[in-house]
């Protein structure tokens, strides 16, 4: 992957794929254990996530301390916006990264990644760890509960 403008960093548009693309895709997710889940945080029709990590700590939480979701948006749901996209791309999926890291309850920092076409699950998992490391070594404490 090559690094674009700093521009490009507060584009918010997932890159999208045809559907047929994404199945593949989604199998393979399922196959390494992602889960979908049927909630919005940014208008996306539902999220394919997994948890990383996961223990009871020490305030008695079973939680993951971080987690890859993947916000999908599936634009032959969207009729409302096709009058505003090619016939092309009307049966397009859209995804969008989230790396969420969270050690504990009131803990909570990002990373928002753009799937690009030689993006590969493998890659995003590694991003994800090394975010997570960098969180760990960066903060080395996370916030207590009060």
């Amino acid at each position: 992957m090559t690094c674009g403008n700093k521009a490009d960093i507060f584009l918010y548009i997932p890159v999208s794929m045809d559907k047929k693309q994404f199945e593949p895709l989604a199998d393979s997710l399922y196959n390494r254990g992602y889960k979908k889940y049927n909630q919005q945080w940014h208008h996306e029709d539902y999220i394919i996530g997994k948890g990383f990590h996961r223990n009871d700590n020490q305030w008695k939480e079973d939680r993951s301390t971080y987690q890859i979701l993947l916000s999908i948006y599936d634009y032959s749901l969207k009729k409302e916006l096709w009058d505003r996209l090619p016939e092309s791309e009307r049966n397009h999926v859209g995804i969008e990264i989230h790396i969420d890291v969270s050690r504990t309850i009131d803990e909570r920092m990002d990373l928002i990644l753009t799937w690009h076409d030689d993006t590969t699950i493998k890659e995003v998992e590694k991003i994800a760890e090394s975010f997570y490391n960098w969180v760990c070594i960066t903060y080395p404490e996370p916030r207590k509960q009060e």
